[in-house]
Protein backbone atom coordinates (compact mmCIF):
# COMPACT_ATOMS: atom_id res chain seq x y z
CA UNK A 1 0.00 0.00 0.00
CA UNK A 2 1.35 3.68 -0.66
CA UNK A 3 1.85 5.50 2.46
CA UNK A 4 2.85 8.76 0.35
CA UNK A 5 3.55 10.36 -2.81
CA UNK A 6 6.48 13.33 -2.56
CA UNK A 7 7.90 15.10 -5.85
CA UNK A 8 11.23 15.56 -6.32
CA UNK A 9 13.12 17.50 -9.12
CA UNK A 10 14.14 14.36 -10.90
CA UNK A 11 11.12 11.76 -9.61
CA UNK A 12 8.43 11.40 -8.11
CA UNK A 13 9.25 9.30 -4.85
CA UNK A 14 6.13 7.01 -3.58
CA UNK A 15 6.60 5.54 0.10
CA UNK A 16 6.67 1.74 -0.22
CA UNK A 17 7.16 1.77 -3.77
CA UNK A 18 10.82 0.29 -2.91
CA UNK A 19 10.29 -2.57 -0.67
CA UNK A 20 11.99 -0.54 2.66
CA UNK A 21 15.54 -0.53 0.67
CA UNK A 22 15.81 3.25 0.77
CA UNK A 23 14.92 2.97 5.02
CA UNK A 24 17.88 -0.13 5.12
CA UNK A 25 20.20 2.09 3.26
CA UNK A 26 19.16 4.85 5.84
CA UNK A 27 19.65 2.85 8.88
CA UNK A 28 23.27 1.68 8.03
CA UNK A 29 24.20 5.38 6.84
CA UNK A 30 23.07 6.49 10.10
CA UNK A 31 25.01 3.58 11.81
CA UNK A 32 27.91 4.53 10.29
CA UNK A 33 28.04 7.94 11.26
CA UNK A 34 27.21 7.14 14.76
CA UNK A 35 30.17 4.55 14.85
CA UNK A 36 32.33 7.72 14.32
CA UNK A 37 30.91 10.01 16.88
CA UNK A 38 29.91 12.08 13.97
CA UNK A 39 26.80 14.70 13.97
CA UNK A 40 24.83 14.90 10.62
CA UNK A 41 26.80 18.27 9.69
CA UNK A 42 29.72 16.51 10.53
CA UNK A 43 29.21 13.87 7.86
CA UNK A 44 27.73 16.52 5.52
CA UNK A 45 31.36 18.74 5.95
CA UNK A 46 33.42 15.62 5.14
CA UNK A 47 31.20 14.56 2.21
CA UNK A 48 30.50 17.58 0.56
CA UNK A 49 26.28 17.33 1.47
CA UNK A 50 24.34 19.48 2.85
CA UNK A 51 23.13 18.68 5.86
CA UNK A 52 19.24 18.23 4.96
CA UNK A 53 20.67 15.36 2.02
CA UNK A 54 21.84 13.61 5.08
CA UNK A 55 18.93 13.95 6.61
CA UNK A 56 16.79 13.00 3.86
CA UNK A 57 19.21 9.69 2.93
CA UNK A 58 19.27 8.58 6.90
CA UNK A 59 15.62 8.69 6.84
CA UNK A 60 15.16 6.60 3.98
CA UNK A 61 13.50 9.11 1.18
CA UNK A 62 15.70 7.74 -1.44
CA UNK A 63 15.32 4.14 -3.13
CA UNK A 64 18.25 4.03 -5.30
CA UNK A 65 21.29 6.58 -4.49
CA UNK A 66 23.65 7.41 -7.15
CA UNK A 67 27.15 5.87 -7.22
CA UNK A 68 28.73 9.38 -6.77
CA UNK A 69 26.71 9.64 -3.92
CA UNK A 70 27.64 6.42 -2.38
CA UNK A 71 31.13 7.09 -3.60
CA UNK A 72 30.96 10.69 -1.75
CA UNK A 73 29.73 8.96 1.55
CA UNK A 74 31.94 5.97 1.20
CA UNK A 75 34.86 8.26 1.35
CA UNK A 76 33.92 10.20 4.06
CA UNK A 77 33.50 7.68 6.08
CA UNK A 78 36.05 5.84 5.51
CA UNK A 79 34.33 2.57 4.42
CA UNK A 80 33.46 0.32 1.12
CA UNK A 81 30.31 1.25 -0.82
CA UNK A 82 29.23 -2.43 -0.31
CA UNK A 83 29.14 -1.64 3.38
CA UNK A 84 26.73 1.28 2.31
CA UNK A 85 24.82 -0.46 -0.55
Amino acid sequence: MVSAVRETGRRTIVAGEDGGRGIEFGMRLRALRKARGWSQEQLAMKSGFRVSRISLLECGHTNDPRASTLRRLAMALGCCIDELA
